[in-house]
């Protein structure tokens, strides 16, 4: 009786959800409880007994347990066939019923959740990491059509954690890797619900990596500075105030787990950084020995102070009293100024970003009342539709994506889904000179929002010459090496890219950050017959040579290079000595000239590694 007692309350609170997302309508009492009733028959009438735990309890409570989560205020309303998927969604797994009897009962979308929330295994013979391998591609995709089940994969996983007092050390990698590199991507990028996915993503990181929680915990109590926090707080309040404008505000603090995506983040960039410094010619001697990464935050990205106001206008007029230098004792940073009110993000993010400087460095985030509960919880507080999340969809997992997600290796798709809070859809038109480059087209190119050009030139077609001539964006044209520079890229911006339509980029591989575009251009270049590869790695290293030689660097040209590797006899010391370091240090070698001119165009050498080589040893330096 007590376990119906609380479903019975469970079901008053989401028909208060519903009514207040103005969707009661999609909510049937009916429904709920008959999908409660089969779970409970399904799991307990079996031919062995009751499904139960490893904790000795009914399997059914877990279920409750869920649908209680969703009841809570960091979850919106999702929609009836939402609740009823979560009755059932273990039920493909654990008993006998079969999804086509879920779908004649209960409906398509019903079905659809609980088969995407399924992972049913393929023999007995298959390991929990097989499993896994398997599972996340297909939950991936079938997420992008039900992606009510992102919401309750997270409830269900957040009473995983709960109550995992006898997990296995590798139940505990699987579960954790699974929420870092699936759920909490998809949760904040696909469909905005960043507070739900903090919770159970720090529930994770505790379980599984308990001493670097621990860490990152006791940084966050002993460094954020409270009391200035506090006195920069009701200062802007007061401020406001005393102008009429009402406002509510709070310091956020960072969670342990975010701050172990940005050390994550931070160590991959500053590794990125050092190969860049590496590949330059003009450090090509003995590069410098990259010192080891510990936990090592700046106050800004420990903390936040948020300002909530009743409506947008109200966000700029803040903004706009913010900005000038006064009572407040701060004073704004115009470089650090973002509008994601004006260019949303694409899971629906809305705020004013803004950087002051006083006695500390303060990122204060401006919204209204409206935008934070989207903020909060999702699209899925603004977005539900009568029949659930059906018309809910995200351009971050566009088909094209959402292939690469599935043909890519772990590694890969990792890669794909870590970065997609930072991806973002830029409109490219494509122009040539000097000819047609095939058809002068628009393209919607996805990139990291810190990428190159050349990532942007690869986002639109991985065929194209390789050699990027100029950019145009926001009315101002870059060329040269600013072409391989970071640039800071936002959803819905439109820019022009100028193709060459012959040669190649001196230094195509080092210049494309995204590794997925990289792959594609090398899949291209490895496409082609091998005469035009090694017609195009003579022409990234003329192209390599000159512009040393432009830059005042003596170095060889390419017919001194052609020249020593055509003759087998008399090789030039300069030569010997770059021939052994790539060797026996890059692990590399060739059968002809026309060998070696294939492999730097498909990377297989990379160019930096050949110039640095054959740099060093022609001006008798040490490596």
């Amino acid at each position: 009786m007590g376990f119906f007692a609380r479903v019975w309350q469970a079901a008053q609170l989401l028909q208060d959800k519903a009514h207040q997302a103005g969707q009661r309508s999609s909510f049937s009492l009916g429904k709920f409880y008959a999908a409660a009733t089969l779970a409970v028959k399904a799991h307990v009438n079996q031919a062995g007994g009751p499904i139960l735990r490893k904790t000795g309890e009914l399997y059914v409570y877990h279920m409750l347990r869920i649908i209680e989560r969703l009841t809570e205020t960091d979850a919106p309303y999702l929609g009836g066939d939402a609740y009823v998927a979560v009755w059932l969604h273990d039920t493909l797994e654990d008993t006998t019923l079969r999804a086509e009897e879920i779908g004649m009962v209960f409906g398509e979308r019903a079905k659809g959740i609980v088969q995407a929330l399924s992972n049913l295994k393929t023999g007995k013979q298959e390991t929990k990491l097989q499993q896994a391998e398997r599972y996340e591609p297909l939950f991936i995709r079938a997420a992008m059509r039900f992606m009510e089940s992102i919401y309750i994969k997270m409830a269900d996983l957040d009473d995983y954690f709960n109550t995992c007092e006898k997990l296995s050390p590798e139940s505990k990698f699987y579960h954790f890797r699974f929420v870092d590199e699936v759920i909490f991507p998809l949760a904040v990028a696909v469909v905005g619900a960043r507070a739900m996915a903090l919770n159970v993503a720090n529930k994770a990181l505790k379980t599984a990596h308990p001493t670097d929680f621990s860490d990152l915990h006791n940084i966050l109590e002993t460094t954020i500075p409270g009391p200035i926090l506090q006195k920069y707080r009701l200062s802007i309040v007061d401020q406001l105030l005393a102008k009429g404008v009402k406002v509510e505000a709070w310091v956020a603090i960072r969670t342990p787990y975010e701050m172990y995506v940005k050390y994550r983040a931070e160590a991959a960039e500053a590794k990125w950084n050092f190969s860049v410094l590496e590949k330059r010619l003009e450090h090509y001697e003995m590069p410098p020995i990259a010192g080891p990464f510990r936990y090592c935050f700046s106050g800004r990205n420990l903390f936040f102070l948020d300002v909530m106001t009743e409506d947008e206008t109200a966000c700029y007029q803040v903004r706009a009293l913010l900005a000038k230098d006064g009572e407040t004792g701060i004073s704004i940073l115009p470089e650090r100024r973002r509008d994601f009110i004006v260019n949303q993000k694409s899971n629906g993010y809305r705020a004013l970003h803004d950087e002051y400087k006083g006695e500390i460095e303060i990122r204060l985030r401006i919204f209204s009342r409206a935008m934070d509960l989207t903020n909060r919880l999702g699209l899925a507080a603004i977005s539900l539709s009568a029949s659930g999340l059906a018309s809910l969809s995200s351009p971050l997992l566009s088909e094209s994506s959402l292939e690469l997600a599935q043909r890519a290796d772990r590694e890969g798709r990792r890669h794909l889904l870590q970065r997609l809070p930072h991806m973002r859809e830029v409109e490219v038109r494509v122009k040539s000179v000097g000819g047609p480059l095939r058809q002068n087209r628009s393209h919607l190119a996805l990139i990291d929002q810190r990428s190159t050009w050349f990532d942007l030139a690869a986002a639109c077609d991985p065929g194209y010459p390789l050699r990027l001539v100029s950019g145009e964006w926001e009315g101002r044209v870059f060329g040269g090496g600013v072409l391989g520079e970071v640039f800071q890229w936002f959803t819905g911006q439109n820019v022009s890219l100028t193709l060459a339509t012959s040669g190649v980029g001196h230094d195509l591989f080092s210049l494309i950050r995204e590794p997925n575009l990289l792959s594609q251009v090398k899949t291209y270049i490895s496409l082609l017959p091998s005469q035009r590869q090694a017609s195009l790695g003579k022409k990234m290293i003329v192209q390599a040579t000159l512009e040393a030689q432009r830059n005042g660097i003596k170095i060889f040209s390419y017919s001194d290079l052609h020249g020593e590797l055509l003759d087998d006899f008399d090789r030039s010391s300069w030569f010997q000595k770059g021939v052994i370091i790539l060797e026996d240090i890059h692990n590399a070698s060739w059968s002809s000239a026309d060998d070696f001119y294939r492999q730097i165009a498909s990377g297989a050498i990379p160019l930096h590694q050949a110039m640095g080589a054959f740099y060093s040893g022609y001006n008798d330096l040490p490596f």
